[in-house]
């Protein structure tokens, strides 16, 4: 299974549900529409330093459950697939970005499916989508399967 690094608060707002698009500056690769994906919470924060709180404030999302872990898999995630957005409508609003003169082109990867795991599994990261260690996955698949039994 492959995972993908988002740099918090935006990784806990996908973990949690609030968060339904990743921005991006290329559309989502095809063979990852529709599979299962990990998602890991980068060791550095997002470069413009934007807070959980920052975030409650401009979208209204709750961020109590949040937890601001860092170099860890938080979730199972899984792409539906993706769209360019358009500067004429603010789709996705208020996750989805628009394009700027400073990022002229973003695409909206459409996340359809979230399973927070119980417990943060630590990982390195890396960019892209990258995979993680045998003994990561075996935890991480540990607490799904526990996670799909309880909702059964």
């Amino acid at each position: 299974m492959r995972a993908l690094t988002v740099r918090q608060p935006y990784a806990d707002a996908i973990a949690h549900g609030a968060k339904p698009v990743e921005n991006r500056t290329k559309p989502l690769p095809p063979k990852y529409a529709g599979v299962s994906i990990l998602l890991h919470a980068a060791k550095d924060p997002h470069a413009t330093r934007i807070t959980a709180t920052d975030l409650a404030e401009f979208t209204g999302a709750d961020i109590t459950p949040w937890t601001d872990t860092r170099s860890a898999i938080l979730a199972q995630i899984r792409f539906r697939g993706s769209h360019l957005s358009s500067d004429d409508t603010w789709c996705c609003r208020p996750w989805g970005q628009v394009p700027t003169r400073i990022q002229p082109v973003v695409w909206h990867w459409e996340i359809d499916q979230v399973i927070l795991l119980n417990q943060p599994v630590p990982a390195s990261g890396a960019l892209s989508f990258w995979t993680p260690d045998d003994a990561v996955l075996t935890t991480v698949q540990g607490q799904i399967d526990l996670i799909e039994r309880a909702s059964a």
